[in-house]
């Protein structure tokens, strides 16, 4: 059976100071799942927000 996961590069967040975030290492892979606590939701859209600002 083939099972897919989404997932998010994480980011280095040691700067980043607007919303609480998770302490993960960076460039490692993060899954997203209905289990993800607080802190690593805050650091999933820290990766997206970051990423959309980029513009790609």
């Amino acid at each position: 059976m083939l099972i897919a996961q989404a997932v998010l590069e994480t980011s280095d967040t040691a700067d980043f100071s607007l919303w609480p975030v998770a302490d993960l290492p960076p460039y490692r892979f993060m899954a997203l799942s209905g289990r993800m606590s607080s802190l690593e939701v805050g650091s999933a859209l820290t990766v997206l927000t970051d990423h959309n600002a980029r513009g790609g």
